[in-house]
């Protein structure tokens, strides 16, 4: 197999959510050798222990998911995809619609 610096399969997608509802970041990556990833809001790490975030990684699938979003996980969500021969980024906005307190 030819080896190949990160690509992405399949990217990011910007979401519009209503406060409180599930938020589901998905990025597809291929690479050979196969990659590692990492994902950052608003340009900051997150790390893997991080409450209220579930991130998964299969290899070629990353998500990222927020099962109940606040007004303050709006924003800019990246995932990097890196590997020996380089490193490639996807990025998504969150808009989250408040619910009004009325």
């Amino acid at each position: 197999m030819t080896r190949s610096p990160p690509q992405v399969a399949v990217a990011c997608s910007d979401l519009e959510l209503t406060e409180g509802a599930p938020a589901l970041f998905t990025a597809v990556f291929e690479g050979n050798p196969g990659v590692t990833v990492h994902w950052e809001f608003n340009g900051l790490l997150i790390k893997d222990d991080s409450e209220g975030l579930l991130m998964t990684f299969d290899g070629r699938k990353a998500q990222l998911s927020i099962p109940e979003t606040m007004v303050e996980d709006e924003g800019t969500y990246s995932c990097y995809a890196t590997n020996a021969l380089g490193q490639i980024v996807t990025s998504a906005r969150l808009f989250i619609n408040e619910i009004s307190q009325e």
